[in-house]
């Protein structure tokens, strides 16, 4: 007895639509996916300093120091151009491009400084730290108050708070540890010089 061949019914039109829209949405989910993860792994670089370097800077002694924004952007500070209570935001002349090397210059009196402050690392009541904030490497500002043992340093993404005349003691929010100091001394002409490298790493640690 002969058996009939097997028949292959083809699919219904509507079954084989319906596959191909599942396998288009699949695939729009892969791709919204991907770009969500690429999207996050941006935002991690620019917030998070990498392992593969983090913030090296390059400060040495010598580097005159300019500053950084306002209409004197480019021009090295002096010490006549800061009363005490006052703060410069600067940079080591020709190393601007990097970030690591913001130095934010406070003047105080010279005997208002206390431990852990290097005292002789201020010159004239002239004091120097990174501006790189430990917490995620925001900018550190400066908040005058009427008096100078009442400023502080302050970062403002996170209220993070450092006090300048004692090592940069963190006082608030979330920084895990100090911004640190760098040496400092005033020349002949006035002019802010640096003297050495940091006290310790600069920005977050890896």
């Amino acid at each position: 007895m002969v058996r009939p061949a097997h028949t292959i019914r083809p699919k219904p039109e509507h079954e084989g639509k319906s596959s191909e829209r599942r396998g288009f949405l699949r695939w729009i989910l892969f791709a919204a996916a991907g770009g969500v993860a690429a999207s996050m792994g941006v935002l991690v670089k620019l917030v998070v300093p990498q392992k593969t370097g983090g913030y090296i800077p390059t400060v040495k002694a010598g580097d005159i120091l300019v500053y950084a924004e306002g209409v004197k952007k480019g021009k090295p500070v002096h010490l006549d151009d800061l009363q005490v209570g006052d703060s410069a935001l600067t940079y080591p002349k020709g190393k601007e491009a990097n970030y690591a090397n913001i130095i934010r210059v406070i003047r105080a009196q010279p005997d208002a400084f206390q431990p852990p402050t290097r005292v002789d690392w201020t010159d004239r009541g002239i004091v120097a730290y990174s501006s790189l904030c430990t917490h995620l490497s925001c900018t550190v500002s400066w908040e005058k108050r009427t008096a100078i043992t009442a400023s502080i340093m302050i970062c403002y993404c996170h209220n993070g708070l450092y006090d300048p005349l004692r090592g940069a003691k963190v006082v608030g929010g979330p920084p895990p540890r100090p911004v640190p100091q760098v040496p400092i001394k005033v020349d002949a002409e006035g002019k802010l010089i640096i003297t050495g490298g940091f006290a310790g790493p600069v920005g977050p640690l890896l």
